[in-house]
């Protein structure tokens, strides 16, 4: 008898621990569908710079302070943050690696990107937020690494 009233409640202790659950944002579970690598792609789409992998070895750094980030205007939509550009204050032209931190559990937690920036100008290089139908996800951008690449 003892048996069928531990099978009992450790079948309720089941049942009540699968159901109250927390529920995922429809967007996030179809964004963990995907690899790290198309993830990164969605999200930057019309930034400057292209993705890479980047493990924590040692980067040249230069040029960091010759470089500057900046928080202006809107992104593409509306309502999703402000555009983050990196501006070129060196004498020469800029190779930057940025990593872009990100709260998206089960997810590699930033990406890192390599942008070429020439001498003065200033590079749209994503969105403080990355925005969808039901959320946002926000987004905060470091300069690993920078070094001149031509004067």
């Amino acid at each position: 008898m003892k048996a069928i009233y531990s099978l009992i409640l450790l079948v309720s202790a089941f049942f009540i621990c699968s159901c109250g659950g927390e529920k995922r944002d429809p967007m996030m579970s179809q964004l963990i569908g995907h690899t790290y690598w198309e993830i990164r792609d969605i999200v930057f789409e019309n930034a400057a710079g292209e993705g890479m992998e980047w493990h924590g070895e040692a980067l040249d750094g230069s040029a960091v302070e010759d470089l500057s980030l900046s928080f202006e205007g809107s992104c593409a939509q509306e309502n999703c943050g402000q555009g983050v550009y990196i501006k070129n204050q060196a004498s020469g032209e800029v190779e930057a690696v940025l990593q872009i931190f990100h709260g998206v559990e089960d997810i590699f937690p930033h990406f890192t990107r390599k942008v070429s920036i020439p001498t003065g100008e200033q590079l749209h290089v994503g969105c403080r937020q990355f925005c969808y139908e039901g959320g946002n996800i926000s987004l905060s951008y470091k300069v690993l690494g920078a070094k001149v690449i031509s004067k």
